[in-house]
């Protein structure tokens, strides 16, 4: 017992926090009805369990899976170090969600090209015409990466079956 009665966690450990950050535990712990101090331990001991690893940064990812519109160099990219999966867009190199299990993991990948059904060919051609007449010989509200999106409803259509490929393909790492 501490000289306040309190029972003893461990040794006292001081760290600077920005103040937004400190904003967020504050508003966290108020919402769990929890000390700081004891959602400041939940957050590191839970972190810790799950690291938000970086495939950029982690020599030992590989890529183990690439759906992509080469002519357009767009599409979403899996990468595993034999333990985590990270699902990141390939032209951009931002990574959406990381994770362990790879149903999970797949079900990112698929939901992530899903969503360029959102991207229309206008947005991509910006009204660029390649008629003679000088009109749009295209449909600028077509959906402009069709092909990526049938692979992303194919695999949220059968998460077991992609995440076996996944994890299949993660064992070679």
């Amino acid at each position: 017992m501490t000289p306040a009665g309190r029972p003893e966690v461990g040794p006292k450990v001081e760290v600077r926090l920005h103040e937004d950050t400190l904003t967020e535990v504050d508003a966290l712990a108020e919402r769990t009805r929890s000390s700081r101090a004891d959602t400041l331990r939940y957050l590191i001991t839970h972190g810790l369990e799950s690291p938000h690893e970086d495939p950029t940064t982690d020599p030992t990812a590989l890529e183990i899976e690439q759906t992509l519109d080469t002519d357009n160099s767009c599409g979403i990219e899996v990468y595993s170090n034999g333990r985590t999966y990270w699902v990141r867009n390939f032209e951009t190199g931002q990574v959406y969600g990381n994770t362990t299990d790879p149903v999970s993991a797949a079900a990112m990948q698929g939901a992530a090209l899903v969503a360029y059904e959102a991207i229309r060919l206008g947005d991509t051609l910006g009204g660029q015409s390649y008629g003679d007449s000088g009109d749009l010989d295209y449909d600028p509200s077509e959906i402009a990466y069709p092909d990526l999106v049938q692979v992303g409803r194919d695999i949220l259509a059968d998460l077991p079956k992609q995440a076996e490929a996944l994890k299949s393909a993660a064992k070679g790492v």
